[in-house]
């Protein structure tokens, strides 16, 4: 919970505004700190359905400790080869170079990855958009009952000190 006083207690709205952002920044900093998601691509684009379905074969006889988990596995083996080799082909014969350096990263591995920041709040990952709109709706409640509660302070009795009295001080 922020404490309101320090904010209101100074004389400045320029600073007033600054202890509140900076107030907000380290509350966020501190609750929902900025981790990099790494986002993975698909880097098996011949993985079918076939395939799938020997993988799922292969794990549950392996969890069941059958001796089948090796020859589910052989026969995955084999059909990715297959399906691999198929579309790589595919992908050559379109005689496009951009479409053929794609494939070449894909098969070296070398492909990019984008990573995006999200906010872990209470063990759950959030975006920065989720993040922002949940900021906003807390804070658009709080200002309304921060208004409501805080009390009109007398203006400031020292002079206000404009560039030009900065300016002669100089």
């Amino acid at each position: 919970m922020m404490d309101w006083k320090d904010i209101t207690l100074l004389p400045d709205v320029h600073q007033q505004a600054e202890a509140l952002q900076n107030k907000m920044t380290a509350c966020v900093n501190k609750h929902c700190p900025v981790s990099k998601v790494k986002i993975k691509h698909s880097k098996t684009p011949w993985f079918d359905a076939l395939a799938t379905k020997l993988k799922n074969a292969k794990k549950r006889a392996y969890a069941k400790g059958c001796k089948s988990a090796k020859f589910f596995g052989s026969q995955l083996k084999n059909h990715l080869r297959k399906c691999k080799r198929k579309w790589i082909t595919k992908k050559l014969a379109e005689k496009n170079p951009k479409t053929m350096w794609q494939v070449i990263n894909t098969v070296r591995g070398t492909t990019r990855s984008s990573t995006k920041p999200y906010y872990t709040i209470n063990g759950e990952h959030f975006n920065q958009t989720q993040t922002a709109e949940m900021l906003n709706q807390f804070f658009s409640t709080v200002g309304g009952a921060a208004s409501t509660t805080t009390t009109q302070r007398p203006p400031p009795t020292h002079p206000q000190i404009g560039r030009a009295s900065c300016r002669e001080r100089v």
